[in-house]
């Protein structure tokens, strides 16, 4: 994952001369998995220069709450990019989704040599379904699927009609903090045909105190009477360049 500093900012110099141990930049999201499905989630955290990385030796990494819908496998830590006077990493937990139901993030304990920390990393939402495996895929992926995204209020995709029948998409569904994020009207692909547009969403950038924002919806959609689910790759928003003001945001939502 690539980083790079803006130049662009908003922080004072009061903000940015705090020295910031270990904090989680916070996240949004509403991200679909099937039960049995495997996916890495990245968690990405700042220190400031005169501060000491705590996470170079992790012990164990555990959900706070009660999630039995997934669980985590393993994890690592990744990166090393330089924001300022900032550290910039990432803690990736590789999940998987163990039963239908729907679970949130909220939190993480992280056991290192200091002990056992519980770490607010946002508010993530996970929607457990369902397994949607199936050699026959009428509809499928397009190779051109943004996985990450500058903070545009919109949601890009690519869709292939497989099929000699027409195929209706009948609506995109996620939420974040119990909002639907789509409205759109259903619209139908042709047969082996290919549908690519971008549809607005219902995220302002700009006024959330979340820095990072992560979308993978449902996309329901019928072939004649049979009614099937689609799960694209995430869209990661936020992460093209951490920025000081994602570091200042961070800062501010952790006071």
């Amino acid at each position: 994952m690539f980083f790079n500093k803006k130049s662009k900012s908003y922080l004072t110099n009061e903000v940015i001369s705090k020295a910031i141990s270990n904090i989680f930049l916070p996240i949004n999201g509403s991200y679909s998995l099937a039960v049995g499905e495997g996916t890495p989630l990245n968690f990405t955290y700042i220190y400031s220069s005169d501060k000491k990385d705590l996470f170079n030796e992790i012990y164990s990494i555990n959900l706070s709450s009660n999630e039995d819908s997934i669980s985590i496998e393993s994890f690592e830590v990744d990166g090393n990019a330089k924001v300022g006077k900032y550290h910039v990493k990432t803690v990736v937990l590789n999940i998987v989704a163990k039963s239908k139901g729907k679970t949130e993030i909220r939190d993480i304990t992280i056991q290192t040599k200091n002990g056992l920390k519980k770490y607010d990393v946002g508010a993530l939402g996970i929607n457990v379904i369902d397994d949607t495996s199936d050699k026959h895929k009428p509809l499928e992926v397009e190779k051109f699927y943004p996985i990450i995204r500058d903070e545009k209020n919109n949601y890009m995709y690519t869709l292939q009609n497989n099929v000699g029948n027409k195929i209706v998409v009948n609506k995109f569904e996620a939420d974040l903090n119990d909002e639907q994020v789509f409205n759109i009207k259903p619209f139908v692909i042709n047969p082996n045909k290919q549908k690519e547009a971008e549809v607005p969403i219902k995220v302002d950038f700009q006024n959330s105190p979340y820095a990072v924002t992560v979308l993978r919806p449902l996309i329901h959609y019928s072939v004649g009477k049979e009614q099937r689910v689609l799960l694209p790759p995430p869209t990661w928003y936020g992460l093209m360049g951490i920025t000081e003001e994602q570091i200042e945001k961070t800062i501010e939502y952790n006071n």
